[in-house]
């Protein structure tokens, strides 16, 4: 009980480990502001929301640029498709006409490089 009373009237003890609390009056120079650091670190937090949002900003775009890439390059490989099974059924007839004549393909390849070099043009 006299714990209590004493308490009672005792000045409180001034709780602030981190100095939260100080006046003005009892800052000197080397040590900083509380509020200076709080609107500092605020201005951080804003910063990094800025960079977040220009960062979403960004992935969608490049997320929409590599779509439309890859719908290109599809329809280009598409066409190259088309072009390589046109040229393979070409071979194909070209190396049965070959075997027809009963010529064989190194001197056909032969007779056209001379007919190349001469411009002749090619028999129908």
């Amino acid at each position: 009980m006299i714990a209590s009373v004493e308490r009672l009237f005792t000045a409180p003890v001034q709780r602030d480990p981190l100095g939260v609390q100080r006046n003005a009056s009892g800052l000197n120079g080397s040590e900083p502001d509380l509020s200076q650091v709080v609107a500092l670190l605020n201005d951080v937090l804003a910063m990094q929301r800025k960079i977040r949002l220009d960062l979403s900003d960004l992935s969608v775009e490049l997320n929409r640029d590599i779509r439309a890439l890859h719908a290109e390059l599809g329809c280009r490989l598409n066409g190259l498709a088309g072009q390589v099974a046109s040229l393979c059924e070409e071979l194909a007839s070209y190396h049965v006409a070959v075997a027809r004549n009963g010529e064989l393909i190194s001197e056909v390849n032969a007779s056209l490089r001379g007919e190349q070099d001469l411009d002749v043009p090619p028999a129908a």
